[in-house]
């Protein structure tokens, strides 16, 4: 009996990994431009206002994605390194602390991502956005939430919250429009002692 248990519990661990998405080149490459660059968004925001990690604050996700894109391209051996590798790469190569002349400057936590930069968003963007936040996130130690859905499906929850619809995209509820997308985000987590989806 405990040879089956072992052999179910085993057999669970190796599909749950082979469903797992893997950002890495090979991914970087199969999606567009503006996937990547919302991957990068989402992925700079949870590591700056979440994670704390200052050295992602004066990063552009559009210099970024094309720095990136340029590092998958140049040797095809790069292709199983994690977006998240490639993007420290590109981090170490700028100077420390210096913000791009010209970049503004938003207060406040989470800087411009609230519900306007969601609306403004082609889908493509909002779905990198919430993957990069995500692929980010889980490596939070003592985070208080956790998000076992897929991408797509917090992308459906969060523009539904904002009142945006899909044949309307100008549309949204002006008194949620201030709230932060990762605030947002927040209201679809894993409950405490809730079972995972």
């Amino acid at each position: 009996m405990k040879r089956v248990i072992a052999f179910c519990l085993a057999l669970c661990c190796t599909l749950a990994a082979q469903t797992a998405k893997v950002y890495d080149g090979a991914w970087w490459n199969s999606v567009s431009v503006e996937q990547r660059t919302g991957f990068l968004a989402g992925y700079i925001d949870c590591a700056v206002y979440d994670a704390g990690e200052k050295r992602y604050e004066a990063v552009s996700w559009n210099i970024a994605e094309k720095a990136v894109t340029t590092g998958y391209g140049a040797d095809a051996s790069e292709l199983k390194t994690p977006v998240s590798s490639m993007l420290v790469r590109f981090i170490e190569t700028q100077k420390p602390g210096t913000i791009q002349p010209g970049g503004e400057v938003y207060p406040g936590k989470h800087g411009i991502f609230n519900g306007e930069y969601w609306r403004q968003s082609l889908p493509a963007h909002r779905l990198g956005f919430i993957e990069g936040y995500l692929e980010r996130h889980v490596k939070i130690a003592n985070s208080k939430a956790s998000y076992s859905r897929p991408a797509a499906w917090y992308v459906n929850q969060i523009s539904n919250w904002y009142g945006i619809k899909t044949g309307d995209p100008g549309e949204i509820d002006t008194k949620r429009s201030p709230a932060k997308i990762a605030d947002v985000l927040y209201l679809f987590r894993v409950k405490a002692g809730a079972p995972s989806q």
